[in-house]
């Protein structure tokens, strides 16, 4: 079964004035249309299309293979009252919450920092702006300018919007700034059993972020964007550092249920659904992914997608079987051909098609670099990333492929009875060519390589 929408979230007005428009075609209802439309609130979470929310999802961080890490977070506000509070939580690969930290940012403030491998095989974060705030032994409260991931040296980051400060004397910290006021602050609400909300109000949705994954020595930079949430939080949430909540569960934009709207079908699905869980899973479920790639070996070109599962970690314990064959990777010539043996993507669910690659998403990020079909290495060497759980073959050079998202799951069924088929996961691919060493003018050699992000097409299907 595929999927079904619920009714339009627009006001009944809108109809009515749409048939007033037809019988007298008058300017001002036109005009009353668009105010209407605009100003109808739909308060579900979903992906914003701004580039700005309550919540962010970093899709990646690698110190693995030449690679480091740098994160800039930026507070988009410019009105010395909207500084905010976010919680950072830095995700590894196997789902486990890596660091926990609290960050205050000023209005049009920012906050940067460097993830970088340590020599104990780990991975070091060094902050550069922003008030940064980690708990340390007995959950007492620091200010920090660098923390430690332990080894957790690939991941995903989740940022979330506790809300707006507007304490006036911890603000003003900020413009100093000094951060230790955060710290004391936390300690004697620690102390003292003080309720930490009363210095926020609710989050403005004001912030953006993103990632850039350099390699030194093969001379590339990827620039990775954020996933931003909006509408994901409608209330304040101040919890001290050593509490990884609020997280990507947390979601709350209604007082009795949580809505979602997913505008990766058209149009856009909304729904409303008990579990936050469940909300947020479904602003970002995808039924089908696709892209390009280019494998060529004459100008050592190097294509790898890499598959997010941020709410994997939140989800209710899945078995082995439910998880298997749940992305599966087809492969087309630039001319949209595929092998004579290759069949279209089925409907869901994508289990019964063994001869295509498949890979089970069992951990929150999953590497596929693509190697070709008649190349004997290990398709691991076609890597761009230092993370391969999986590899995929492709019989062409160049071209296309078709990500189908499924499995032997039962799909999500929201409170109005519609159903969700697919995985709430974010897709990039990462390419690189390598054209050699060149030479310039000055007789000083440079390595020829270029890198870039591209972020695929994602679409979820409705039942008409």
């Amino acid at each position: 079964m595929r999927f079904l929408s619920m009714a339009s979230p627009w006001p009944d007005s809108i109809g009515s004035c749409v048939d007033r428009i037809a019988a007298a075609a008058t300017r001002w209802c036109i005009y009353l249309a668009a105010a209407l439309f605009l100003s109808a609130p739909v308060h579900a979470v979903h992906v914003s299309p701004s580039g700005t929310g309550e919540a962010l999802i970093v899709p990646l961080y690698t110190t693995e293979g030449g690679f480091d890490t740098l994160l800039e977070v930026a507070n988009t506000r410019e009105s010395r009252m909207h500084a905010v509070a976010l919680k950072a939580n830095f995700v590894s690969e196997s789902g486990d919450v890596a660091a926990t930290l609290n960050v205050y940012l000023r209005a049009a403030g920012s906050w940067a920092l460097a993830l970088a491998g340590n020599e104990d095989g780990g991975a070091t974060a060094s902050v550069v702006d922003g008030c940064t705030l980690a708990a340390g032994p007995d959950d007492a409260v620091a200010a920090v300018d660098s923390f430690d991931l332990g080894s957790a040296r690939n991941g995903y980051i989740e940022i979330v919007e506790m809300g707006q400060l507007v304490d006036v004397d911890l603000r003003d910290a900020l413009y100093g700034p000094d951060c230790d006021a955060f710290a004391d602050y936390w300690n004697n609400v620690i102390s003292l059993g003080d309720d930490p909300d009363s210095v926020l109000a609710p989050p403005p949705g004001a912030i953006r972020a993103g990632a850039s994954l350099v390699n030194v020595s093969r001379g590339t930079m990827y620039s990775v964007p954020a996933t931003p949430l909006a509408n994901f939080r409608t209330v304040e949430w101040h919890s001290p550092p050593a509490q990884a909540t609020p997280d990507l569960s947390s979601a709350h934009n209604d007082a009795l249920v949580t809505t979602s709207l997913n505008c990766f079908a058209s149009p856009c699905i909304a729904d409303e659904w008990d579990d936050p869980v469940d909300a947020v899973s479904a602003a970002l479920m995808v039924y089908k992914m696709t892209g390009g790639y280019v494998i060529s070996e004459q100008i050592e070109a190097r294509t790898e997608w890499v598959l997010t599962a941020p709410m994997l970690r939140h989800a209710e314990e899945e078995s082995a079987e439910e998880l298997e064959h749940a992305a599966f990777f087809l492969y087309f010539d630039r001319n949209g051909d595929a092998l004579a043996n290759v069949v279209p993507l089925p409907p869901p669910p994508f289990n019964q098609f063994s001869m295509n690659d498949h890979a089970s998403i069992t951990e929150s990020v999953l590497s596929m670099p693509i190697g070709h079909k008649h190349d004997d290495r290990d398709p691991s060497q076609a890597r761009i990333l230092a993370i391969t759980p999986g590899a995929g073959r492709s019989p062409f050079d160049s071209g296309s492929v078709r990500v189908g998202l499924g499995g032997k799951g039962a799909p999500l069924m929201s409170l109005a009875g519609n159903e969700y088929r697919g995985r709430p996961v974010i897709g990039i691919i990462l390419q690189e060519f390598n054209n050699g060493m060149l030479v310039d003018d000055a007789g000083r050699s440079r390595v020829a390589s270029y890198g870039n992000v591209f972020l695929p097409g994602r679409t979820m299907e409705r039942a008409e």
